[in-house]
């Protein structure tokens, strides 16, 4: 059988950290190196753990046997930096249902969409989200992913809906001379009469029709 190495892993990290990489032979013993040639052997066997590392490292693994030995293999231990959220749409409050689109921006990576601040299923990935109708207010929330880094915590994106208020025709008899007072029946709105006035009750003396 050639000698060879058959397989290597070396998981990445995410801005710094050591990773465990492994490599398996076809026989003999393995070596690891952070040279391509010469040098000295820093790790011998499957395992080895890197020091602390925060940029791109490659080191280099080899298989020996009585004598023999195969050429090195390069392994690089990839360091990606963990993304953040850098902008946002804020939403402006919108009366009953409706479908929104709601739009965040990283750094770094790709951006998934979630129902709750922690685990949950992804409902949709990309810059931009549609959300399905929605009738109460709701909060979606938005993680960046840097080839798995994740974000250290999801951005809120709160949907505040209000519903409409309930408007109901009426007649109201008013005696001449005199006045009678009309109430826009619903408390802490901001209120338009066809009048001009603005608060939620007015007094009016002649007959006709009035609109709030």
């Amino acid at each position: 059988t050639m000698l060879s190495i058959t397989s290597t892993t070396a998981p990445q990290i995410c801005n710094s950290g050591s990773s465990n990489l492994e490599a398996t032979t076809s026989a003999g013993t393995i070596n690891w190196y952070d040279t391509a040639i010469g040098g000295n052997t820093i790790a011998t066997g499957t395992n080895f753990k890197t020091p602390i590392l925060n940029t791109l490292t490659t080191y280099y693994v080899e298989s020996t046997i009585t004598g023999c030995k195969t050429q090195r293999t390069p392994i690089d231990v990839i360091v990606n930096s963990v993304p953040n959220i850098t902008s946002e749409t804020v939403l402006s409050p919108v009366c009953g249902l409706g479908i929104f689109f709601l739009k965040a921006t990283a750094n770094e990576g790709i951006i998934n969409w979630f129902p709750t601040n922690s685990g949950g299923t992804i409902l949709g990935t990309g810059f931009t989200y549609i959300t399905p109708q929605v009738s109460t207010s709701t909060t979606f929330y938005a993680e960046a992913n840097n080839n798995n880094c994740i974000s250290l915590t999801r951005t809120p994106f709160k949907i505040e809906i209000y519903p409409l208020p309930p408007v109901t025709d009426q007649q109201v008899p008013i005696c001449i001379p005199g006045s009678v007072e009309l109430n826009a029946s619903i408390p802490n709105m901001t209120y338009l009469w066809n009048t001009g006035e603005t608060s939620q009750t007015i007094d009016v003396s002649t007959i006709g029709i009035y609109t709030v």
